[in-house]
């Protein structure tokens, strides 16, 4: 549950150009933008 919700909080610090920030260094497997779009 906590990684969940680590994961969440890294997926809304996207920058405005929708992309990723040296903050998903933290995150071993970083999805696609389409399994993100499916997600959501």
């Amino acid at each position: 549950m906590f990684n969940t919700v680590k994961y969440i909080f890294h997926i809304f610090r996207l920058n405005a150009e929708g992309k990723t920030i040296e903050h998903w260094d933290v995150i071993e497997d970083v999805p696609s933008d389409e399994l993100l779009a499916k997600m959501y």
